[in-house]
């Protein structure tokens, strides 16, 4: 599919695309619950009347989701830095897009939390979003193949026009895109992988096929995968 972002009003494009950055910023106390809530302004009709049924209850699905329903009311100061993160990546959920661009998701979180929005990330992964597009804006690429997996490869399904006749409704497969110095989490979470050294492309493909010894050792200077079996060996004989 062919999209020209640049021609789409601002509001579309959020309709289609969430940022989950490596630090968020709150200017103001916010409860957990509104927080969230904010994830659902792109999606209101009047954008200073009272959020919908249907914002409210998708608000509570991603609070559950991501396991932080119980700091509802609480507000973002008294939350620790990995409680504050599951809240950032429940309002970028409630945001409802297709696609997701993550910044260094797990920066700074424990590996229990690190684990948990992993988890999270994984599971939303596998869904669905339903978008309206303007009718020309869809396009079959015939000239770039997807290099993604079937498990993860980005599926369109036409659904009709609306009311107007001007647009489409398109069921768009969630597609994660990010960036990682954590390669144990980039592996978990991507099928293809570009590996980045001073600003151009070293490598790009499935990830079984860029992550190579080699490959590791040009761009990080070090034989990074002596490392990890090393690390490996040391974590094998905890007891």
């Amino acid at each position: 599919m062919q999209l020209n972002l640049s021609a789409l009003p601002r509001r579309r494009v959020a309709e289609l695309i969430a940022l989950m950055p490596q630090f968020s910023e709150s200017y103001f106390s916010y409860t957990v619950f509104d927080t969230v809530l904010l994830g659902r302004y792109v999606h209101r009709k009047n954008r200073f009347g009272r959020p919908s049924a249907e914002d409210l209850a998708v608000v509570r699905q991603c609070m559950e989701t991501c396991g932080i329903d119980a700091y509802a009311d609480r507000t973002l100061s008294s939350l620790s830095g990995g409680e504050r993160q599951r809240v950032f990546l429940a309002r970028t959920f409630a945001q409802s897009t297709p696609f997701l661009l993550l910044d260094e998701p797990a920066n700074h979180l424990d590996p229990k939390v690190s684990e948990l929005l992993t988890e999270q990330l994984l599971s939303w992964s596998e869904g669905a979003e339903s978008v309206s597009l303007p009718e020309a804006a869809p396009a079959a690429d015939a000239a770039h193949g997807s290099r993604s997996s079937e498990r993860h490869k980005t599926r369109v399904s036409r659904e009709g026009s609306d009311a107007a006749g001007q647009s489409t409704r398109l069921q768009i497969s969630h597609t994660v895109v990010g960036v990682f110095h954590d390669l144990t989490l980039a592996c978990r979470l991507a099928d293809d992988l570009i590996v980045m050294k001073d600003g151009r492309i070293a490598a790009a493909g499935p990830k079984e096929e860029v992550l190579r010894a080699d490959l590791l050792e040009e761009v990080y200077g070090l034989d990074l995968a002596a490392r990890m079996r090393a690390d490996l060996t040391f974590w094998k004989n905890i007891r």
